[in-house]
């Protein structure tokens, strides 16, 4: 799951700009969220809580535009988080490798472990912290999707997904 939420993608949007994919089957587009339906069909949400379905404008309620902003807050920190860990996970690759050749060429290589684990252990609460974010993601989905049944076909993450993430 890490690697998903690290990794990113470029895709077309429906008005096609370009896209980055996060999560599938969710992208962030010009300050929007754009999550795609099982049947092709797609919603974007904007920063301001604005919905729409396949194009069209969805009315909503004060208490569902919250909902609706809170999910698309929640999705842009997953987004810009999975970039971070992505830049950062390079960073610890190349520091790795140094720690691995400066340990052999000193002669000593018992202390490569405890190095590259100390390093290890930073990236494994940042994974955690990315699992929590998507556990709020998910809540706000599943809020949107009880306050406004035309939403329940983007609603993508399911509980076991947070459960594999933590795993």
């Amino acid at each position: 799951m890490l690697i998903a939420l690290s990794a990113s993608a470029c895709s077309q949007a429906p008005d096609t700009s370009v896209n980055v994919s996060v999560i599938a089957p969710m992208s962030w587009a010009n300050d929007r969220v754009i999550l795609r339906g099982k049947d092709g069909a797609y919603a974007e949400i904007g920063a301001d809580g604005t919905l729409s379905l396949d194009g069209n404008a969805v009315a909503l309620s004060p208490e569902q535009r919250a909902i609706s902003q809170r999910y698309f807050a929640h999705a842009m920190n997953i987004s810009k988080e999975g970039v971070a860990i992505g830049k950062d996970g390079a960073a610890f690759a190349g520091k790795t490798v140094s720690t691995i050749l400066n340990g052999l060429a000193s002669g000593n290589p018992d202390s490569i472990g405890t190095k590259v684990e100390a390093d290890a252990a930073v990236f494994e609460q940042r994974a955690q912290n990315m699992c929590d974010r998507l556990a709020d993601l998910r809540t706000a989905q599943e809020e949107l999707s009880a306050s406004l049944p035309a939403f329940e076909p983007f609603a993508a993450i399911e509980a076991s997904s947070i459960s594999n993430c933590r795993s």
